[in-house]
C-alpha cells in the first residue's frame, strides 16, 4: 500500500516539478477543460455509475480475504480524498494571483499529507496481520490498476493533475509562490531517495 500511494504522490510531484524550464501550454491551443462540478447532473450521475463495483472488479474475487479487506478500506479512504481533490482542482483552475496560488498549493500538500496519514493508519491496523513491508501481491497490484484505470478514476486523476500542473506553470515565477515551490521540489527529491 505504501508503495502504491508513494508512486502516485511522487508522480504528481515529479511531473509538475521535474522540468522547471518547461514551456507552459499555449492557452490558445488548449482545449476547454470541464470541471466535474461544472458538468450537468445527469452526466455526473452517469459517470458515477461507471465506477467499478468491487465485487465485480476484475481480479477482486481472486484476492485472498485479507487483501479484499485491505482493498475495500483503501478504496474507502480514496473516495473522500478524490472528492476533496476534485473540489480543490475546481478552485485551482480559478486562481488568478500568486498569493492564492501559494495557498492552493499548500492546500494540495495538506490534502496529500492527510491521505498519507490515513494510509499509514491503515498500514498500522494491518501490520500484525500481514508481512512487514507488505506492498501487495501481484494480483492485488493488478486489481488496483484495474480500479485506477477505470474511466471515472482516469477522468478524476486527469482533472486534478491538470489543475496542479497548470497552477505551477502559471505561477512558477511569481514571488509569492517561491517558498511553496521550493518545498514541493524538496519533497519530490526526498521521495526519489
Amino acid at each position: 500500500m505504501k508503495r502504491v500511494i508513494a508512486c502516485i504522490f511522487t508522480a504528481l510531484l515529479l511531473v509538475a516539478c521535474g522540468d522547471s524550464q518547461r514551456t507552459p501550454p499555449d492557452s490558445a491551443q488548449e482545449q476547454p477543460f470541464a470541471a466535474p462540478g461544472d458538468m450537468p447532473d445527469e452526466m455526473r450521475e452517469a459517470e458515477l455509475g461507471d465506477l467499478p463495483k468491487l465485487d465485480t472488479l476484475q481480479g477482486f474475487a481472486d484476492l485472498p480475504a485479507i487483501e479484499r479487506e485491505i482493498f475495500r478500506e483503501t478504496v474507502a479512504l480514496q473516495i473522500p480524498f478524490y472528492d476533496k481533490m476534485e473540489r480543490w482542482a475546481s478552485q485551482a483552475h480559478r486562481v488568478d494571483d500568486g498569493r492564492q496560488a501559494s495557498e492552493m498549493l499548500r492546500r494540495y500538500i495538506e490534502l496529500q499529507n492527510d491521505f498519507g496519514k490515513g494510509m499509514h493508519e491503515l498500514d498500522e491496523k494491518y501490520k500484525d496481520r500481514i508481512e512487514p513491508n507488505y506492498a501487495g501481491t501481484e494480483m492485488f497490484v493488478r486489481t488496483l490498476d484495474n480500479y485506477m484505470e477505470s474511466p471515472q478514476m482516469q477522468r478524476r486523476i486527469e482533472f486534478i493533475t491538470h489543475a496542479y500542473i497548470s497552477l505551477i506553470q502559471r505561477f512558477r515565477d511569481d514571488p509569492a509562490c517561491q517558498a511553496v515551490l521550493s518545498d514541493i521540489s524538496r519533497m519530490a527529491r526526498e521521495s526519489e531517495d
